[in-house]
C-alpha cells in the first residue's frame, strides 16, 4: 500500500491506482486515500491509471465516492479531461446506483467526443 504522501512520487514515475476508501484495506500496488478532496486532488495531477471508489466514507452525505464520480463528469465535460478506469468497490447498492449513473454520463460524453473525432 502506498501513503498518499508517497503517492505523488510514485504518480510522476508510472501511472497510479488510487483507492478511495476508509475502512477495508487497500490492494496491493494501489494508492489507500480516504476522503475525495485528497482522490480530486492526485486525479487533477494527472497520470492516473485507475481508481476505485466507495461510496460511504464516514463523512458527511456530500462528501463520498460520488463527488468523486461528479468531478470526474465536469472534467470530462467542460475540459476534455480524459478520465483513468473507474470501477466501483461499494456495498451500498443506493449508492453505487447514483455513482454507475454518473458513470454512463461519463460514457456517453465519451462516445459522442470520439463521434465527432
Amino acid at each position: 500500500m502506498l501513503s498518499a504522501a508517497l503517492a505523488g512520487v510514485y504518480l510522476r514515475i508510472v501511472g497510479l491506482k488510487i483507492y478511495l476508501d476508509d475502512m477495508r484495506p487497500c490492494p496491493d500496488g494501489w494508492a489507500l486515500v480516504t476522503t475525495p478532496e485528497a482522490a480530486i486532488e492526485l486525479l487533477g495531477k494527472g497520470n492516473v491509471e485507475e481508481i476505485s471508489l466507495d461510496y460511504d466514507l464516514g463523512l458527511d452525505d456530500m462528501r463520498s465516492g460520488y463527488m468523486v464520480a461528479l468531478w470526474i463528469e465536469e472534467q470530462v465535460h467542460y475540459n476534455d479531461f480524459v478520465p483513468p478506469k473507474i470501477s466501483l468497490h461499494t456495498a451500498n447498492p443506493v449508492g453505487r446506483a447514483r455513482m454507475e449513473w454518473v458513470l454512463r454520463s461519463i460514457e456517453r460524453m465519451l462516445e459522442a467526443r470520439n463521434d465527432d473525432s
